[in-house]
C-alpha cells in the first residue's frame, strides 16, 4: 500500500487560540494564581513570548566597588542572599537568579522594592552585581539606566528607566504576592505617573476600548489634558488589535513609557548643552 504524504499544511484554530488565552488570563486576573497553566503549556508558551527579560548591566565591578567605599566611610560589610528560580526559557526550564544586598548600618535590602527586585539574571554573578549597584546608587545617590532585553533570539531591547526605590513600592508589594499582566500594568502606570511629574507633565489618560471587528482584542490610546501642544507628543500614541485588555493596557503604557523617557533624555540633552556654553 502506497502512503502518500499531504503537502497541505493543517489549518490553526485561532478562534480556539484566542478563547484558551482570554479564558487564561481571566483566571489568572480573578484568581491572583497560573496554577491553572500546565508545566507544558508553560514550555509552549515560552516558544513563542518570553517570560522574563534580562537587565544588561553596565561595565564594572560593583561589587568591589561597594566594598571599597563602605571600607572609607569605615562601615560595616554587606551581606548577599541568592536565590534561583526555574523560568520556562524557548521550551526548557532554565535556572535564573536574583540576589539582594543587605546593608547592616542602615537596616536595609537592595534592590528595594520596587527598584527592581523582580528582575532575573542568566547567572548569580550578574544577580550580585545588580544588588551590589542598586546598593551604590542609595549609598552615593545616582540612578543607572538599563536595557532589558528577552530571553529569546528574536527579541529587541528597550530602554527602561528603573524607578526609584519609594515611587512604586504600594504597587510592587502587589507584584510580589501576584506576579502577572495586571500588577505588571499597576508598576507601569506608577512609573509613568512619576516620570509625568519629573517633566511636569498633566498626567496622561490611558483607555482601552474592544476592537469593533476582533472578539478578545483591544485598541488603546493615551491622552494628554494640556493646552500646550509643544509638551506632548505630535503624534497620536496608539495599539491596536492587542489580544487581551490587560495586554493592551500594557502596550499603551510602555509606548508613553518610552516617549516619556526619550522626552527626560532631550531635556537632560538640552540642559547639558546649555550649562556647557
Amino acid at each position: 500500500m502506497d502512503i502518500s504524504v499531504a503537502s497541505q499544511q493543517v489549518d490553526i484554530p485561532w478562534n480556539d487560540l484566542r478563547g484558551w488565552f482570554h479564558h487564561a488570563e481571566s483566571t489568572h486576573l480573578n484568581t491572583g494564581s497560573t496554577d491553572h497553566i500546565t508545566p507544558a503549556q508553560r514550555l509552549a508558551l515560552s516558544c513563542i513570548v518570553p517570560f522574563v527579560q534580562e537587565p544588561e548591566m553596565p561595565s564594572g565591578d560593583f561589587v568591589s566597588e561597594l566594598h571599597r567605599l563602605l571600607q572609607r566611610r569605615q562601615l560595616p560589610m554587606p551581606k548577599f542572599t541568592a536565590e534561583s528560580c526555574d523560568v520556562p526559557v524557548m521550551g526548557a526550564f532554565t535556572k535564573r537568579w536574583r540576589c539582594t544586598c543587605w546593608l547592616p548600618r542602615c537596616d536595609q535590602h537592595f534592590p528595594a522594592s520596587g527598584d527592581g527586585d523582580t528582575l532575573l539574571f542568566a547567572n548569580q554573578k550578574g544577580a550580585k552585581q545588580f544588588a551590589a549597584m542598586k546598593a551604590l546608587e542609595h549609598l552615593s545617590g545616582r540612578d543607572t539606566q538599563l536595557s532589558l532585553t528577552h530571553s529569546s533570539p528574536a527579541a529587541q531591547p528597550r530602554r527602561v528607566r528603573p524607578s526609584s526605590p519609594h515611587a512604586d513600592e504600594t504597587a510592587q508589594d502587589k507584584t510580589r504576592n501576584s506576579a502577572g499582566l495586571h500588577n505588571e500594568n499597576t508598576v507601569l502606570h506608577v512609573e509613568i505617573s512619576r516620570l509625568a511629574s519629573r517633566l511636569g507633565l498633566p498626567q496622561p489618560k490611558l483607555s482601552v476600548e474592544q476592537d469593533p471587528d476582533q472578539t478578545n482584542f483591544f485598541n488603546g490610546k493615551v491622552e494628554f489634558d494640556s493646552r500646550d501642544t509643544s509638551r506632548v507628543p505630535q503624534e497620536p500614541l496608539l495599539v491596536t488589535k492587542v489580544l487581551g485588555e490587560e495586554q493592551a493596557k500594557r502596550k499603551i503604557g510602555e509606548a508613553v513609557l518610552r516617549w516619556m523617557q526619550e522626552e527626560d533624555a532631550r531635556q537632560q540633552d538640552t540642559l547639558i548643552s546649555i550649562l556647557a556654553m
